[in-house]
């Protein structure tokens, strides 16, 4: 009731929120996800899945408690102005809303928290705005016990995801000097309109790099389907859109399959990616394809302060007048986030299909051939904003968090 009310004084105070408005908001995130995706490209050799608007939310969760130097720093990295931010305050919980999808068919999960030490109080007006535009609160706890604040932590993970993610920090990652942490958990599942044909998948190599492959399952789907290429990345890719169901009807989520040119255009592609639009992704061309891409698992907990560290407050800290703490300025200690995603052939984290999708073709004359068998990426996004971003560098890989925890 509290985030209605709050919406509808918004709303009388800014008026309708035009679809101009949004979009500006949109096209901030995208650049914004196009930049991190780059720089974790940089950082990470192996396998790699983020949600980069996850990140974005959390951390426009702290602008809005911000002031001065902090809040002028968050408003240029978030590639958002003074006057945007109380236009967006609507917008940002239009698309978290738009975006909390729950059906049998498709479901997005992409959750934030933030935890402080017991000294820092926040506003009721700061309380409210996390509550209405980003589905988020302020927790307090006691880092000094670290087991106790660990497992609290990973309790609610646990619980806003459905069990799906079920822990995110471990004790030796807190201490009594942790300030603020930043908790972000994203989990995506969806059907293919069309399933990949379950017979025919079967072992095959994937060439990890020019001298050494892997077996790998291989899925197999025939049929009409998008497919571009990307000039600047040197790269073509196919598009996998995924079934809609009547709770996301006019929410169309795609998968984009980027495959580099050649095995010596990879390095290229990586460097490249921070140039990626979704105007690019949308300029496709409709063929019969012949399509072979492995199954894989990607599980990524990423820890973003190394990415963030000359942001102020996650360097020397600052005051928060949304959160203001009696003991002196607030430092972050981190943004932490765990997003699992994986590919079969029914869908995204999905289970088998109980038999094979036929995709109709009609008669052709020729079909195109797309075999996913080296590194490729993947992008996941809405008509206007890109959800997750990867990186598939050994599909035989299964779990990328297996130092951490045990997946059951």
């Amino acid at each position: 009731m509290k985030a209605v009310f709050l919406a509808l004084a918004f709303l009388a105070l800014h008026g309708t929120r035009t679809a101009g408005q949004i979009r500006n908001l949109d096209d901030a995130i995208n650049q914004f996800s196009v930049h991190l995706f780059q720089a974790a490209l940089n950082d990470e050799p192996r396998n790699l899945v983020i949600s980069p608007l996850g990140v974005y939310m959390g951390l426009a969760g702290v602008l809005y408690g911000a002031t001065n130097v902090t809040k002028r720093e968050l408003e240029d990295f978030l590639h958002l102005s003074e006057e945007d931010l109380s236009e967006h305050v609507l917008d940002f919980g239009s698309i978290v809303t738009t975006l909390d999808l729950h059906s049998n068919v498709f479901l997005f999960l992409n959750k934030n928290r933030v935890f402080v030490k017991p000294s820092v109080s926040p506003t009721l007006r700061y309380e409210n705005i996390l509550d209405s535009a980003f589905h988020s609160s302020v927790e307090r706890v006691d880092f000094t016990d670290t087991i106790a604040t660990a497992e609290l932590i990973n309790d609610w993970s646990n619980q806003s995801t459905s069990t799906f993610i079920d822990k995110i920090v471990n004790p030796d990652e807190l201490d009594e000097k942790t300030a603020v942490l930043i908790i972000n958990a994203v989990y995506l599942f969806g059907e293919w309109a069309t399933s990949f044909a379950l017979m025919r998948t079967g072992p095959a190599r994937f060439y990890v790099d020019e001298y050494t492959t892997k077996k790998v399952s291989m899925m197999y789907l025939e049929g009409m389907m998008n497919y571009g290429y990307l000039p600047q990345q040197k790269a073509n890719f196919v598009v996998l859109p995924s079934k809609l169901s009547h709770n996301t009807e006019g929410l169309a989520v795609n998968v984009y399959f980027i495959l580099p040119e050649t095995s010596e255009d990879l390095q290229h592609t990586d460097k490249t990616m921070y140039s990626l639009t979704l105007h690019d992704l949308n300029k496709t061309e409709e063929d019969v394809i012949n399509l072979r891409i492995p199954k894989f698992e990607i599980d990524t907990i990423e820890h973003f302060r190394n990415y963030f560290k000359r942001l102020r407050p996650f360097s020397q800290g600052d005051h928060f007048q949304g959160m203001p703490d009696e003991s002196g300025p607030l430092k972050i200690k981190d943004l932490i986030q765990r997003t699992r995603f994986s590919v079969h052939e029914k869908g995204i984290n999905g289970p088998a299909p109980d038999k094979d999708g036929i995709m109709p073709v009609g008669p052709r004359l020729r079909i195109k051939g797309f075999w996913f068998n080296r590194p490729f990426f993947v992008v996941v996004a809405t008509e206007n904003l890109i959800l997750l971003t990867g990186k598939v560098m050994d599909p035989s890989i299964h779990k990328a968090c297996e130092d951490l925890y045990t997946i059951s």
